[in-house]
């Protein structure tokens, strides 16, 4: 099986995958996700353009040993394979920061949980709560966005980060509201801090989509 990538930007974190065997039809993919595949070996050979996300224009072709990619009907350099190698390493978010990526959402999704719980219990005796159910239900609103912005995060995308900033400040808010400020109210600005640092290891931050 044979595979060629193409990179479409400087940090190499776009790039367009060629994949095909002898007998079977290549695949055409972007960032690992297939954009589609040629019907038959006649098609490979004239070749098939397709729009990006971005607006661009691409089209691939298939002659002899090796595919010819051209964007906006500018020819794309193949990777090397030592290079391509190189960029998924430099793709990958590390241990340390998917590991508190991974604990923090667990966390998250608990506390979450917790809030819907005691938002429907309230619901049905008020007179266990010192708090409306909406109470619960606006804490539970808010870790939604936290859990959006860490699974973004395992997707590249910078805003999750942001999303998570919001969660923070946002349950912050709550308890000063609800004159329930303590110390626990700001310890996760910590964790918000170690989220950083993380990310600027080894240049992750920079390659936020």
């Amino acid at each position: 099986m044979a595979l060629y990538e193409f990179v479409l930007d400087a940090a190499s974190n776009q790039r367009v995958q060629v994949q095909w065997q002898a007998t079977v039809p290549a695949t055409i993919s972007l960032n690992g996700r297939p954009l589609f595949s040629f019907a038959n070996q006649q098609e490979q050979t004239v070749g098939r353009e397709v729009q990006l996300p971005d607006g661009s224009q691409l089209f691939v072709r298939l002659t002899g040993e090796q595919p010819e990619v051209w964007r906006n009907g500018s020819p794309l350099t193949p990777m090397p394979v030592q290079e391509a190698e190189q960029a998924d390493q430099r793709r990958r978010l590390g241990g340390c920061l998917t590991t508190w990526l991974v604990l923090n959402l667990a966390l998250i999704i608990l506390l979450t949980a917790l809030y819907l719980f005691a938002a429907q219990a309230v619901a049905t005796n008020r007179a266990i709560a010192a708090y409306p159910s909406s109470v619960f239900l606006i804490y539970a609103v808010i870790g939604l966005i936290g859990i959006a912005g860490l699974v973004a995060l395992f997707f590249w995308k910078k805003w999750g980060f942001y999303a998570v900033v919001a969660y923070v400040i946002l349950n912050i808010i709550m308890d000063i509201v609800l004159h329930i400020v303590t110390l626990r109210s700001f310890t996760p600005l910590l964790g918000l801090l170690v989220l950083y640092g993380l990310l600027q290891r080894n240049n992750v931050w920079q390659r936020l989509n």
